[in-house]
């Protein structure tokens, strides 16, 4: 309540990330990102990555290449597919839960405190710069330690 983050600014703050910092592809193209996409479930999710899959893999068939690359091309993207999905359901509190967190109890707490124990142990949600934590801090963090890129 005392500063909204909407996840609309989410999506903006991942999309101008991964616009200036792109990921690279097997080959070390930079990996163009689109838009994000709002899904309603975890499983709404999971059936539009599974589709994904399907053109891929109708793709890789059509294509005169060995029949083995193929095979691994499906198993990467339904390795992928389930990362993603793993991730969506450890995000599915926070992203497809529509509501609003209310921290009036956090700020009560706060304003009963000392200042010594203000000063030890105090924070100041309305003081979070989110796209600067997103851009320099969550995403960076993400990339290192969940896609260890």
């Amino acid at each position: 309540m005392a500063n909204p983050l909407m996840l609309d600014d989410v999506f903006h703050y991942s999309h101008e990330h991964f616009t200036n910092s792109a990921l690279l592809d097997t080959r070390g193209n930079k990996i163009k990102v689109g838009r994000m996409r709002y899904f309603g479930s975890a499983e709404d999710l999971s059936s539009y990555t599974q589709d994904i899959i399907r053109r891929e893999i109708l793709d890789a068939a059509a294509d005169p290449t060995p029949r083995i690359l193929s095979k691994r091309l499906e198993t990467r993207c339904k390795r992928k597919a389930n990362h993603f999905f793993h991730l969506a359901k450890i995000y599915e509190p926070y992203v497809f839960y529509k509501a609003w967190f209310d921290n009036s109890n956090t700020e009560n707490l706060m304003e009963e405190m000392s200042i010594e124990e203000e000063r030890r142990f105090g924070f100041n949600l309305r003081k979070i710069e989110w796209e600067d934590y997103f851009l320099n801090v969550h995403i960076p963090g993400l990339r290192r330690h969940v896609l260890r890129k």
